[in-house]
């Protein structure tokens, strides 16, 4: 899409499966990486907790059907605001849909299967140039955080940042200085 657009030159940020997305765009140089922004990021080690295993097991789409709004919300809790709320149900909306993605299910089982090692390009985080700042939560319940640290020093140019007391999506859970932290670095990282 960014090729297609014309589009020549970009900083990436991602979180979760996005930022495994980000990391495949930079390895792949489809783009020139001007810089890289990974929250949480799936693909940067093979570590993933066993409630994050069984939570993609057993069907996400399926949950959020199953649970409801309100019970499907605390799998995930996002901030009491008016706007976390919002999300909350927007998330059990697009998760609730009739039918569900069956291929999108399959997709993240084999991604990253109940038991052995998950899908990841540690060996490759070298190859990619561009400054990278690993964000993350002290209190991540899918990837723990010392995956934040050595997907940095794996990195040409990385740097971490652990943001205590916070979980799996510190940008919803604190946005303010998530932005913060993320634009400082965007500035530092690619002042054009």
């Amino acid at each position: 899409m960014l090729a297609a657009m014309g589009v020549e030159r970009a900083g990436l940020v991602g979180h979760s499966l996005g930022g495994l997305v980000a990391v495949e765009l930079a390895l792949a140089r489809a783009v020139e990486v001007s810089a890289l922004v990974l929250i949480g990021s799936m693909g940067v080690g093979p570590q993933m907790s066993a409630a994050a295993r069984a939570f993609f097991l057993a069907d996400p789409e399926r949950l959020a059907r199953a649970l409801g709004a309100a019970r499907f919300a605390k799998l995930s809790p996002l901030p009491e605001h008016a706007w976390g709320q919002r999300l909350a149900a927007l998330e059990h909306e697009l998760m609730s849909v009739a039918g569900g993605r069956a291929t999108a299910s399959a997709a993240f089982r084999r991604l990253y299967p109940v038991v052995g090692p998950a899908h990841h390009h540690r060996a490759q985080l070298g190859e990619i140039e561009a400054p990278a700042l690993v964000l993350w939560g002290q209190h991540d319940a899918a990837f723990p955080a010392p995956c934040a640290l050595v997907a940095a020093a794996a990195l040409q140019r990385g740097r971490a940042v652990v943001m205590g007391e916070l979980g799996h999506s510190p940008h919803l859970q604190a946005p303010e200085e998530t932005l913060e932290i993320v634009m400082a670095f965007l500035r530092e990282a690619a002042p054009d």
